[in-house]
């Protein structure tokens, strides 16, 4: 709308922009009274939804949760439901804040419909709206854990951090153009630095979010960590330069020069008294310097990642496995190392009073040491993935911890044990966590590149994000059996799981699994075997039935195997890995038919794929080169070239008479596998690299996944894309595959999920002008629907995105479903008939 501002100005009165503005103000200075009671029970109970359209138009989206709150501290003594109705009203606007600030209408066409069931803002005006979205099924029944989340980043958060007063939490900094590493707030509460890997730090006003002087520049590689001094007057960075730089905080002027590590710089940290710079590096060195004079303090101290006591005493620092205490006046260790993790330990921290350490670690496991006796006190088991980040709550009775499992874990430190359900949401894994100093929120930063903010209150009661089926998924591969009646699937964690081919239901599959990423699975032909590669280096034969394994690991491999495929006839196993080599098994015996095909020195082979007639492989690799193997003699047929990057994935056609393979230079090709040629030039599209690749049964079609998070279908014959990308996944699309008979496409995702598509659906070209309604060409882009057209359909909320079942989807694997009822659905233009009476004035001549 051009002319918003100007017909805002004329039909908002000054006095409505004033209140909405101050009434926050003028309560928390107003004595209470039932009059004025009963004026703010109808703002909320009959006009709620009109004045958040004003406050929207005004862009004063910010301020409504603190009327809300205003108002439910000011009747909270006096009335129960009305503060009840106000504290509802506070989650509605800070879960929604993003759509309605964004688009007015939807308040009506997407906060509505997706309010939890007992929410009140919902009872009260959802029934006045019958024309707007309903569920199926996956609508919450109570408001989740889950309180806001920043979609801002455009790439991984490593740091996150609450001001010290918790009137703010990390503004929006679009400055830095590369991933950032690591932000802090300034002892005067008056500044946030962040450093990045652009090899800057920027300063930043809280309150106005204005630059402070120009970045500060000098590192030479990314900078990892930054630290404020007690006094605010100088920050310290370190960087991958190996280097600490010591700056003035309001200038960016380097102050002395620059004290060297001779490794990767992670951590920083002043001492308490100021007195002293501590820092942490990949040399294996932790060294304090005067702040003074930039002289080291003492010896350089043994580890990687520290933490000082509260009192400023001792040092915690992790090196590998163990942890190790010292007295930070003598410079020596206390006692010796505390042993305990099998993995490296990712971080160390303190309790607030010091009688405690935690320290995360690789190995999924958080173990907690009493300080003065450096016992340990308690092992938190329950993270299936490295756990990154810990931190205690300010009175030290709990603990949250960030996995790589996308999770975040909240321990009852006394008891040793969960204090609740994990908290879900997370598409990637959790990098950072921090409390706010009164322990009433969490937050998170992800890989996903969101920043989430958590009720720490509600944690006993259902977790963020609908509930997996099982254990959370990070679907690495997978794989349909030759009937099409089963799928399965390997997992990040080190899962082998079996799924229905039609309903996406889990059957029960007793495999003790990997203990490692299983990047690759495959049916043999007649179905009554699975055969797994993994991270471990181990290949492994299951009974399909029994899910127990079938004789002894396949043995060989020097490093991860990330390919694997059965023979046509079922009686070898090819695969492929990243010691530069494929390995062929004879099924029966489990021993190698021959010595590795080699691609050359330490190249890294990726891909791995029969051709139908069971003669020859083709292998695709580092060496940016396809490679076709007689399996017979083990000699090399011929080697395709034209990949400009890593070939990553390799199939060949139903006939053998092609080859289609993807490149981590973002393309896919097809080849003529009896001459090596090339057909045609590259498959242009995706923008990052393809994971994988299959043709059509009938080999009419191809279909690729990329990291791009998109899968898209390609015209074998003219090479053409068949309908628009599909953008429904919400990270790396890891495995696709068509169903035996074509009649549908499997994709497998970072983002815990399978889908199984409609291939015929998918095929259908989008209409030349655009669709404006819910179909398969629809984009999932920060929780928005976007239709082909470019009209923002819906926002749906985090919880609900995950398992959100898209029109062209036959089932969905991994997480419970959310299914829309769009049947009365009006939006766009038509969205004001959504409303009841709307409908009945519309109907009058």
């Amino acid at each position: 709308m051009p002319d918003v501002v100007d017909r805002v100005a004329e039909h908002i009165a000054p006095a409505l922009i004033y209140a909405s503005r101050s009434l926050s103000q003028h309560l928390d200075h107003t004595s209470y009274s039932e009059k004025i009671s009963t004026g703010l029970r109808a703002l909320l109970q009959e006009h709620l939804l009109y004045w958040l359209e004003a406050i929207s138009l005004l862009k004063q989206m910010g301020t409504a949760s603190k009327v809300f709150a205003s108002i439910h501290a000011w009747v909270q003594a006096h009335d129960a439901d009305l503060a009840a109705f106000a504290k509802d009203a506070i989650r509605f606007v800070e879960t929604f804040a993003n759509p309605i600030s964004h688009s007015v209408p939807h308040i009506y066409l997407s906060a509505l419909p997706f309010a939890p069931t007992e929410s009140l803002v919902s009872k009260t005006y959802l029934p006045q709206y019958p024309s707007a979205a309903r569920f199926k099924v996956g609508k919450l029944d109570r408001w989740s854990a889950m309180l806001k989340t920043f979609e801002e980043h455009t790439n991984v958060v490593w740091a996150v951090t609450y001001s010290p007063t918790r009137k703010t939490m990390l503004k929006t900094f679009e400055e830095h153009t590369n991933v950032v590493w690591a932000v802090t707030y300034s002892p005067t509460r008056k500044s946030i630095a962040s450093a990045s890997e652009d090899r800057t730090i920027r300063v930043r006003d809280t309150e106005t979010g204005e630059a402070v002087g120009a970045p500060f520049k000098g590192h030479t590689a990314a900078i990892r960590s930054i630290a404020y001094s007690p006094s605010g007057h100088h920050i310290v960075s370190g960087s991958d330069d190996g280097t600490v730089w010591m700056w003035e905080s309001e200038t960016g002027e380097s102050v002395q020069s620059p004290l060297k590590h001779g490794g990767i710089v992670h951590c920083i940290s002043y001492s308490p008294d100021g007195k002293h710079i501590v820092s942490g590096s990949s040399d294996g060195t932790i060294c304090r310097w005067d702040a003074e004079t930039g002289e080291p303090a003492d010896t350089p101290i043994k580890g990687t990642y520290f933490a000082y006591s509260p009192d400023g005493s001792h040092i915690v620092s992790s090196s590998g496995r163990t942890l190790s205490i010292w007295d930070v006046k003598t410079g020596e260790a206390v006692g010796a190392p505390l042993e305990g993790h099998s993995d490296r330990v990712n971080c160390v921290v303190y309790s607030p009073d010091g009688t405690l350490i935690a320290s995360c670690s690789s190995d999924h496991t958080i173990r907690l040491w009493d300080a003065e006796t450096r016992q340990a006190v308690g092992v938190l088991e329950g993270h299936t993935g490295i756990v990154q980040s810990a931190a205690f709550s300010p009175d030290g009775a709990r603990l949250i911890s960030g996995s790589y499992d996308k999770t975040i874990r909240v321990w009852d430190v006394k008891a040793g044990k969960p204090a609740g359900a994990p908290l879900e949401g997370h598409s990637s894994g959790v990098y950072s966590v921090a409390y706010s100093p009164d322990g009433a929120h969490i937050v998170s930063g992800s890989g996903d590149g969101t920043v989430r903010v958590w009720d720490a209150e509600a944690v006993g009661f259902e977790a963020a994000g609908a509930a997996l089926q099982g254990p959370s998924n990070t679907f690495l591969s997978m794989a349909y059996s030759h009937d099409g009646a089963s799928i399965v699937s390997g997992g990040f964690e080190g899962r082998i799981q079996l799924w229905d081919g039609d309903t996406g239901q889990l059957r029960p599959l007793p495999t003790s699994g990997h203990r490692k990423g299983v990047n690759a699975v495959a049916f043999s032909p007649d179905g009554t075997r699975i055969v797994s590669g993994s991270d471990d280096c181990i290949i492994q034969v299951w009974d399909v039935l029994t899910g127990e394994a079938v004789g002894a690991p396949l043995e060989g491999h020097t490093d991860v195997v990330h390919s694997i495929a059965y023979s046509p006839d079922g009686s070898q196993i090819a695969s492929s890995s990243f010691d530069g080599t494929v390995r062929t098994w004879d099924v029966k015996s489990g021993k190698a038919l021959s010595e590795p095909f080699n691609h050359g020195g330490s190249n890294r082979v990726w891909g791995v794929a029969y051709a139908p007639d069971g003669m020859h492989v083709v292998s695709g690799g580092a060496d940016r080169m396809l490679r076709i193997w007689n399996i017979k003699t083990g000699e090399q047929v011929r080697a395709l070239s034209g990949h400009i990057d890593t070939v990553a994935c390799v199939a060949y056609s139903p006939d053998g008479t092609r080859i289609v393979s993807g490149s981590c230079d973002n393309t896919v090709r097809l080849w003529d596998a009896e001459s090596g040629e090339a057909i045609g030039s590259p498959l242009l599209g995706h923008n990052e690299m393809i994971e994988s690749v299959a043709f059509s049964p009938d080999g009419k079609s191809i279909v690729s996944g990329s990291r791009d998070q998109t899968l898209r279908m390609w015209d074998a014959e003219t090479r053409e894309l068949l309908g628009g990308p599909v953008k429904v996944h919400s990270d790396w699309v890891m495995s696709v595959a068509y169903s035996p008979d074509g009649t549908r496409i499997a994709s497998a995702s970072w983002d815990d999920t399978i889908r199984i598509w409609d291939a015929a659906k998918m095929e259908v070209s989008a209409d030349s002008d655009g669709s404006a309604e819910f179909s398969h060409d629809c984009k999932l882009e920060n929780g928005w629907i976007v239709t082909a057209s470019g009209q923002l359909l819906l926002w749906v909320p985090p919880w609900n995105r995950q398992g959100l079942l898209w029109p062209s989807n036959v089932a969905l694997i991994g997480h419970s479903l959310t299914e829309l009822d769009l049947a009365d659905f009006v939006h766009g233009s038509d969205w004001v008939s959504c409303k009841a009476d709307a409908k009945v004035v519309a109907a009058k001549p």
